[in-house]
């Protein structure tokens, strides 16, 4: 795409529940679905997280580490600005990844697609992490960027790496070009199980829009998740065409707004549960994601059997330094229960198991840098021919 295309980023305009809204004059048509009360924005729950635990890299490895859930245990409108939409999730600078020169096998890139990714002389990576065969490293206009192999037939889509620093609307249209598009549309995300839909057949309409999950058929246009340790996942119909972007932190998860999106995939565009295909990009994995207590009563109060909440919550054990033993959470691996819940057969679900805690020096992580993380970007948009 060449440099005369600017795509354009912005929000869609909020809906209320229920019928649809329709601006005076004729507009997009927005269907917020299964509306909830939104919860405040506040990932990163107590206990604070400790970088320094012993064994956390081998916790990674085997709780974290791209294994299939059989292996392991059985996520509008249109403004011309960046500075136009509405966060909670604040949009940081983000800081710099520091690039390694020279050193080791040039041939081997640790499971990069060597004939897919552009090796620059301004980015000489020593080491990137590894990733299941599912998943593979490439370049973009985005800078590196993270795609899943089986998703790269059904529709077009990325994750970004801290390489893409969010602080203008360039970013965007990097993101936007990258995908061969003109335009990225996001939400003013609030962590519940809003589902915003967005039609090929809709004209677009200014105005903010609150929600954690956007559903489209518009191949024009590319929705987009923001996420600094929440899951953003990419969900698409192989014969429908339809797509979905969630960002599911634990207050999403827990609210089921993964289970949402599908649910209005199925209603707006006829899909069926069992076609779809999920990626999820890097997120915070149990290894890192020590929680409290508290978090396992809301998972409760919101209706997950025990057996689940029993699955997706590991207590470890008291160690040295440690008077009570620790709680942690598998977001992932919770999305990934709900989605086979929700119809999905598990083979379709791909998980590239990076905790981005583990991996700062090309991701970037709320519960380890606070207010100076930025964010990760899942984008997807639908392919035209389908």
């Amino acid at each position: 795409m060449g440099d005369r295309h600017v795509p354009r980023v912005g929000n869609c305009e909020e809906g209320t529940g229920g019928p649809q809204r329709r601006k005076a004059g004729g507009g997009a048509v927005m269907k917020p679905y299964l509306r909830g009360a939104a919860p405040p924005n506040d990932f990163d729950s107590s206990p604070e997280h400790a970088a320094g635990v012993p064994g956390a890299q081998c916790l990674h490895r085997s709780l974290f580490g791209g294994e299939s859930g059989g292996e392991r245990r059985g996520g509008i409108a249109l403004v011309p600005a960046v500075g136009d939409f509405l966060v909670r999730e604040d949009t940081i600078d983000e800081p710099i990844a520091v690039p390694f020169d020279g050193g080791g096998n040039p041939g081997d890139l640790g499971r990069i697609d060597a004939h897919a990714y552009d090796f620059h002389l301004r980015r000489s990576y020593m080491t990137l992490p590894a990733v299941p065969d599912t998943f593979y490293w490439t370049d973009s206009r985005c800078g590196l960027v993270l795609k899943c192999r089986p998703l790269d037939a059904v529709a077009r889509h990325l994750f970004t790496t801290r390489e893409l620093q969010l602080s203008s609307d360039v970013a965007w249209g990097h993101i936007g070009a990258s995908l061969g598009v003109d335009h990225v549309t996001m939400l003013n995300q609030v962590h519940g199980r809003d589902v915003v839909s967005l039609r090929c057949d809709s004209p677009r309409v200014l105005g903010p829009c609150s929600g954690d999950a956007l559903v489209s058929n518009n191949a024009g246009v590319a929705i987009a998740v923001r996420a600094a340790d929440c899951v953003p996942l990419l969900l698409a119909d192989p014969k429908s065409g339809a797509v979905a972007a969630v960002h599911a932190g634990w207050r999403g998860t827990a609210a089921g707004v993964t289970t949402a999106a599908v649910g209005a995939l199925v209603r707006e565009f006829g899909a069926r549960p069992d076609d779809l295909l999920a990626a999820m990009g890097p997120s915070i994995g149990p290894c890192c994601y020590e929680v409290g207590s508290e978090l396992v009563d809301a998972f409760a109060a919101a209706g997950h059997p025990r057996h689940l909440i029993d699955r997706w919550f590991l207590a470890l054990p008291a160690s040295r330094g440690r008077e009570r033993s620790t709680l942690t959470l598998d977001v992932a691996g919770a999305n990934r229960d709900q989605l086979v819940i929700a119809g999905l057969q598990e083979p379709n679900i791909f998980l590239c198991g990076l905790c981005t805690t583990m991996h700062l020096d090309v991701l970037t992580s709320y519960r380890a840098e606070k207010e100076r993380a930025g964010r990760l970007v899942g984008a997807i948009a639908p392919i035209e021919s389908v």
